[in-house]
């Protein structure tokens, strides 16, 4: 599954911080569970408000790993 459209410049700067300071990177979608994801914003010390706009943004890539 391939997105047509380009990456905004707020969702890269999300998913390249995720990539660079969050241990969740470093693992495949199918080993992330709800312990990592709860307490993947404490990794990148967060508001629950940023908390949740990150998620969304890991959200796109949940949606694609599986078939990828």
């Amino acid at each position: 599954m391939e997105s047509r459209r380009a990456i905004g410049k707020t969702k890269a700067k999300v998913l390249t911080r995720i990539q660079r300071e969050a241990p969740i990177a470093a693992m495949r979608c199918s080993a992330i569970g709800s312990k990592e994801l709860i307490e993947f914003p404490g990794w990148l010390k967060v508001t629950p408000q940023t908390a949740g706009n990150y998620f969304a943004h890991l959200a796109a890539v949940f949606k694609v790993a599986p078939p990828a």
